[in-house]
């Protein structure tokens, strides 16, 4: 055997070697391809309007001024279905959605508030309009989800 050949050999060994106490010994990752789920559609309710500030001047949430909203499914119903409320008076509205999307309506007072399944929703409502208006939900309505407000 020549001098080159065994230098060339050597060479390939100790390449050889190098190579393998370099690698980690398991083979790499290759890139697989997974399909996405496919998007469902969901529609989200819009959040509550924003009602404007009141004035300094209007009365401050208290136990009298908290109107408290309860929802019943199956059958569809506003537990209380009857509010008395007074004119002239800003209302901190407490309502939530058991597992159904809701809305909370009164037309004649300017009402529209959205609540999602699950959420609580808490929104002042100042009552500026003396009168006997309709409550109702508007996706259950048909189905007998409606209640009556009376200002004095």
């Amino acid at each position: 055997m020549g001098k080159a050949t065994f230098f060339a050999g050597a060479l390939f060994l100790t390449l050889s070697l190098s190579m393998a106490a370099c690698s980690s010994g398991s083979p790499e990752p290759t890139a697989t391809a997974t399909r996405a789920p496919a998007p469902t559609a969901t529609r989200a309710a819009p959040t509550a309007t924003p009602v404007p500030p009141t004035p300094t001047s209007a009365p401050v949430a208290s136990d009298d001024t908290v109107w408290k909203v309860g929802m019943a499914e199956n059958p569809y119903r506003f537990v209380p279905d009857k509010y008395t409320l007074k004119n002239g008076v800003s209302y901190t509205l407490e309502i939530a959605a058991p597992k159904e999307f809701h809305s909370f309506t009164i037309d004649d007072l300017g009402v529209n508030i959205f609540v999602n399944p699950g959420q609580a929703v808490k929104q002042v409502v100042p009552v500026n309009k003396a009168g006997t208006f309709k409550l109702k939900c508007l996706p259950h309505e048909a189905l007998g989800m409606v209640g009556e407000v009376v200002v004095s």
